[in-house]
């Protein structure tokens, strides 16, 4: 199988762990920016406060969830499904050089199992003394952001289904001879692995693989 089962009954698995990846590269990085930003707005991403539960939300109206600039005269939230930046940074270093840092969050649920499952993406990049050069492209001049990018995202699909299912299990294992674990495997084997792996498939042809061809596009 390609997914786990966590100790709360949900099926996980991995797609970006958070491990670092730097590009040494001078790009558009606005080009890049404005293209991440219609890229999961067409595929379907909404915009959310991170969380582990994919039936959280991040348009709720408690306080202590909102961001700066969010709160409306109506006080209401302001943010709309596809308001992905959580934090943005650019910092004059005071001698040509700059420091960027950016961070989105998104999630997109899932096509087989609607709200009970779903893909959360955590965009978290970093540029330390970057510069600003220029080129020429035809007659024009365009200024490009050089320097080291770092990425340490992180990708992760979990589908909790299943949950109420496993609660169960707890009742039934006092009469048997099996674990819940083991019960929970033979559950899932027999009733579900196909339709988990299917939607873990779409997720990766259609989540995940667009935005790495993406980040491959711009920085390599």
């Amino acid at each position: 199988m390609d997914f786990d089962i966590e100790d709360d009954g949900s099926l996980t698995t991995t797609f970006m762990d958070g491990g670092k990846f730097a590009y040494g590269k001078a790009l558009d990085f606005r080009s890049f920016y404005m293209e991440l930003a219609d890229l999961l707005y067409n595929k379907g991403w909404d915009d959310i406060t991170w969380s582990e539960d994919p039936k959280f939300f991040s348009n709720v109206s408690a306080t202590s969830e909102m961001k700066k600039g969010e709160l409306a005269d109506t006080k209401s939230l302001k943010r709309n499904k596809n308001m992905y930046e959580q934090n943005f940074v650019w910092s004059d270093k005071g001698d040509s050089s700059f420091d960027i840092e950016l961070v989105w969050m998104a999630r997109k649920k899932s096509e087989i199992f609607s709200d009970n499952a779903c893909v959360m993406f955590k965009l978290s990049m970093a540029n330390r003394r970057m510069v600003n050069t220029e080129i020429l492209e035809g007659n024009n001049k365009k200024t490009l952001q050089d320097g080291n990018w770092e990425f340490r995202n992180e990708m992760k699909y979990k589908n909790i289904y299943f949950r109420n299912k496993f609660k169960k299990l707890k009742y039934i294992t006092k009469w048997t001879p099996f674990s819940e674990e083991y019960l929970k495997d033979i559950m899932i084997k027999i009733w579900y692995e196909k339709e988990v792996d299917h939607d873990i498939a779409l997720f990766k042809r259609k989540a995940y693989e667009p935005i790495k061809e993406l980040i491959t596009k711009h920085f390599t």
